[in-house]
């Protein structure tokens, strides 16, 4: 009987490890402006969405990619990279992106990325990237509100976070910091192309027309976090910084949308109940004896 209990409790450990090493699936699809003054921000996409799939890969969390470009020469979204792998998504990515824009709505971006791709992932993640408001574009997007747009976000468990061109600080008011997240924690930069963590972020009213109430305060109302653009555009240790940040923010944000652990199948959960069930009719035999 040992024997037998000590292979199950084996079998069931066995299972437990082989589940905890894969914890869930998820969505990244980045959001892109198409402007012309978005060529850094498109080099920078190329090169950090291997590096943040590596990272979710390490924790476990098997991601598609996918990118939807909006604001070029005919304003309307388009699919620039249906679902697919890291490297797939990223390949030439920067030269596949368009920098002919001028009107650019985000809100379209985002509407367009729900309706075009199967978002069926455990974890559902937009990234917008943008240095401009809002222009309400009109047309098929008609009517889209800030309200509506949250609505929309929330009710498909979809996290959003915005690379904008708006400032950030710590609390004292004169730090700037390189993002925000839902509960006012900030991420600063620590000379050495790390970061640091700790409360008191801020969103300040410098930005562009009305990006904070547009983009800044709908990521965090989503429970995802608002990133200075300007920052990443300053390039070496601050960028750096930057790109260290949001990939560490991401990864643990998309592991709480997942949950972290995946509860033991129906077999694994009988097994134990059948292993404590043995534990028990021992003791009572030995109380009985």
């Amino acid at each position: 009987m040992k024997h037998l209990l000590l292979a199950a409790a084996f079998a069931v450990g066995s299972a437990a490890s082989a589940l905890a090493s894969q914890i869930g699936t998820a969505n990244v699809v980045f959001i892109v402006d198409e402007s012309g003054s978005m060529g850094g921000e498109h080099a920078f996409l190329e090169q950090i969405i291997p590096d943040l799939n590596n990272a979710l890969a390490a924790e476990g969390i098997t991601t598609t990619f996918g990118v939807v470009g909006f604001g070029d020469a005919n304003h309307v979204p388009r699919t620039v990279r249906t679902l697919g792998d890291a490297t797939t998504t990223a390949t030439n990515l920067e030269n596949d992106l368009r920098l002919d824009g001028f009107l650019e709505d985000g809100y379209a971006g985002m509407t367009y990325a729900m309706n075009a791709f199967n978002l069926d992932a455990d974890a559902v993640n937009f990234i917008l990237v943008t240095d401009e408001d809002r222009d309400d574009i009109g047309g098929a997007y008609a009517g889209i509100t800030y309200a509506s747009m949250l609505s929309a976000l929330s009710g498909s468990n979809i996290v959003l976070n915005a690379v904008v061109n708006n400032w950030l600080y710590h609390s004292d008011q004169t730090t700037r910091v390189i993002g925000v997240n839902d509960e006012g924690e900030a991420y600063a930069a620590d000379g050495s192309g790390g970061f640091t963590k700790s409360a008191g972020g801020i969103i300040s009213n410098i930005d562009d027309g009305n990006t904070k109430q547009d983009y800044s305060l709908l990521a965090t109302a989503t429970g995802g976090a608002v990133w200075d653009l300007n920052l990443l555009r300053s390039g070496g240790l601050l960028a750096e910084s930057f790109a260290a940040a949001f990939i560490d923010i991401k990864v643990q944000e998309i592991k709480d949308q997942i949950g972290g652990t995946i509860p033991l199948p129906a077999g694994g959960v009988l097994l134990l109940t059948g292993i404590a069930g043995f534990g028990a009719l021992r003791r009572r035999k030995h109380a009985t004896a």
